[in-house]
């Protein structure tokens, strides 16, 4: 008996329309590859000098705060000294402009040196002081009275500091 072979059926393969496309069934559609932007990377050379530019910045910071005093030219201790050394206030405990003055010294205020009229009256008669704040400066051996409310960078040049 010899084998015989059985035809091979023929199956029909199924066409949809789709909008106007034939497509065969069991295939699919491909949606369209979407590629998003990519960021470069840094270059080399950037990436390098990143920790040396932050180590320079901290320098500065530190510098900064180590010698903030000597930027700030009207209130250094030498010249806050000199000013002390060379002027005398008159003032009350209840006047505002000197408790104004004395605030623009700041801590160096207990160095100066400070009369209360309202506590000592006789000295400030004996000067003839009648308002207040008022300076009394000494340059070169001679007294110069000033009557209100003066900058630092004002007394420093008037005193010579």
């Amino acid at each position: 008996m010899a084998k015989t072979k059985k035809p091979k059926k023929k199956t029909k393969k199924i066409v949809k329309k789709e909008k106007g496309k034939i497509r065969k069934s069991g295939s699919y559609k491909r949606k369209p590859k979407v590629e998003f932007p990519t960021i470069p990377p840094e270059p080399k050379s950037q990436k390098r000098n990143t920790p040396l530019i932050i180590a320079i910045v901290i320098i500065f910071i530190l510098l900064g705060i180590i010698f903030y005093e000597d930027f700030i030219p009207d209130k250094t201790p030498k010249i806050m000294k000199c000013i002390a050394s060379k002027a005398q206030l008159f003032a009350t405990t209840t006047c505002p402009f000197c408790t104004q003055q004395i605030g623009l010294f700041g801590d160096y205020s207990v160095l100066f040196n400070i009369t209360y009229c309202n506590q000592n009256p006789n000295v400030c008669n004996e000067r003839g002081i009648q308002s207040v704040p008022f300076w009394v400066i000494n340059t070169n051996g001679s007294e110069q009275g000033i009557l209100g409310l003066i900058p630092v960078e004002e007394l420093k040049e008037l005193t010579g500091c």
